[in-house]
């Protein structure tokens, strides 16, 4: 499990490649919305092909209009994307404070979809999200995908950090030191034992503690198949990996760093 980032040696070559990136694109809001962490923490996992990789900073606020505005992002999307149009929500359930309308329906339709939804959505997230070009052209679900991590920052931003627990059917390998990211939003859960059943038959046990977690029980309608959801962003340290006899192994990891609150446009000052 590898991760390489720009402030290594290649530094300067890895910045300027964004640059070139950056200058090649007309749309300087959604610029800013996906590079301005890419430049800082361009990461290549194990756990993941690619991992989304951006925040918001005072762009913020203009990518939100951007998306929730009348003839917006979401409404584009909505109309031009049958499958999340499909999806997305009709179940009412009530806005958490500081949330908008739009959050808590990305977040109840997330919750709500068909599994079959989620998985399409995350491969889209890993596969499409970490790549300038992918992401412009074949990223049909910006929209959803920023309602999702604006609306996880807005109920925890960092100041929530818990034990939870994964359990996947999947084999995993890690090691101890590594710095690590699922690079997807990641379903968890609060009890070892529910997690478990997910791996019983030779998966991985993943015992997480996180600073990212939002509870979608609370905050989307008590959906049927999710408990907890952890941001794609958060970055996590590997401590064990060990055998043991109710999966094929456990991988610990412990929180390192997640994405900051709004700070500063900085790349692109026209903005601001």
């Amino acid at each position: 499990m590898h991760v390489t980032s720009c402030q290594d040696k290649t530094d300067w070559y890895c910045k300027r490649l964004i640059q070139v990136l950056c200058i090649s694109y007309k749309d300087n809001l959604l610029n800013s919305y996906f590079l301005e962490h890419y430049m800082k923490y361009s990461t290549i996992l194990t756990f993941v092909t690619m991992s989304v990789d951006y925040t918001f900073s005072e762009c913020r606020e203009k990518m939100l209009s951007k998306v929730i505005s009348p003839n917006g992002l979401l409404e584009e999307e909505l109309k031009n994307n049958s499958e999340l149009s499909a999806e997305w929500t009709q179940i009412k359930c009530n806005i958490f404070p500081g949330g908008l309308e739009e959050h808590t329906e990305a977040l109840v339709t997330y919750s709500h979809a068909k599994r079959i939804f989620r998985q399409n959505f995350n491969k889209f997230v890993a596969s499409k999200g970490g790549n300038m070009s992918l992401y412009q052209t074949e990223f049909f679900f910006k929209s959803l995908d920023f309602l999702l991590l604006d609306s996880m920052w807005l109920l925890n931003n960092g100041s929530d950090c818990r034990a939870v627990f994964r359990g996947t059917e999947k084999s995993y390998d890690a090691t101890v030191g590594d710095k690590v990211r699922f690079g997807r939003f990641t379903s968890a859960n609060t009890k070892r034992t529910d997690a478990v059943e997910n791996c019983a038959d030779g998966g991985t046990l993943f015992n997480i503690y996180t600073c990212s977690v939002v509870d979608l029980e609370t905050y989307a309608c008590l959906p049927d198949e999710l408990e907890l959801l952890i941001s794609p962003l958060e970055v996590f340290s590997v401590v064990d990996v060990k055998t043991i006899s109710d999966c094929d192994k456990v991988i610990v990891l412990n929180h390192t760093w997640s994405a900051p609150p709004p700070s500063g446009c900085i790349l692109f000052p026209t903005l601001s």
